[in-house]
């Protein structure tokens, strides 16, 4: 049996990436260390085995520091767009800037709201179903009415929910978007679009279900004044 070459990060190398994880604003505490076992062979058969340093974050979801004596080739998860990713590098210096790249690809997706698990968690609880006929579209005033109704909709929502500069911006994408769709869409595709987006926005904000009543208020009264253009 060979032996096993002992290539865990040391400990001013484990140090260094606790400073990083504090720098991205991630909690320590959510992170364990544990140690992997990984071989490699070459063409004449010959097999060399180690032991290298992976880290899990609370979720699942992990970085391996797979450092085989020449190079890393760190594999983890989640990556850029994909369940898991691979990428080998020379250098320390080089493994750290992966390191940064998946610490942001983490931030992402664990701060990103299931919305088909919540979906009935986010459902309108008052009168505002959107459902019916509607094949012609918006007339210019029309839309111009539905932006007054949104724009009133995004403060009330400032004011009662204290929205941070983050859900402020998603806000503000999520209310231009039904704008921009309003000018194109038929009524009845326009309201189903509409009801998605408030779904998103309230799971986005993670409103609470206490509080669900009073954010589905809101539209309601954002939209009193133009329900004879939306059928409901």
């Amino acid at each position: 049996m060979s032996e096993i070459t002992d290539l865990r990060l040391l400990n001013k190398q484990k140090n260094e990436i606790l400073k990083i994880v504090n720098k991205n604003n991630l909690s320590p505490k959510y992170f364990t260390w544990q140690n992997i076992e990984y071989s490699t062979g070459n063409s004449l058969g010959m097999v060399s085995e180690y032991i290298c340093s992976k880290i899990y974050f609370k979720e699942g979801y992990y970085f391996t520091f797979n450092f085989d004596g020449f190079s890393y080739n760190p594999v983890y998860s989640p990556g850029e767009g994909k369940r898991t990713e691979s990428f080998s590098v020379r250098s320390w210096s080089g493994l750290i800037n992966t390191f940064n790249n998946w610490l942001e690809n983490l931030k992402h997706e664990v701060d990103e709201p299931d919305l088909w698990v919540n979906l009935d968690k986010y459902k309108p609880t008052i009168g505002v179903d959107f459902d019916g006929d509607g094949e012609e579209k918006f007339s210019y005033e029309d839309v111009q009415n539905i932006k007054t109704q949104l724009d009133y909709i995004k403060n009330r929502l400032n004011e009662s929910f204290a929205l941070n500069e983050t859900h402020n911006k998603h806000v503000d994408n999520q209310l231009e978007y039904l704008i921009e769709t309003a000018k194109h869409q038929n009524i009845r595709d326009w309201r189903n679009i509409a009801i998605a987006t408030f779904i998103n926005i309230a799971a986005t904000l993670t409103i609470s279900s206490d509080k669900m009543p009073l954010y589905w208020q809101i539209i309601s009264d954002g939209f009193k004044q133009v329900r004879h253009l939306l059928g409901i």
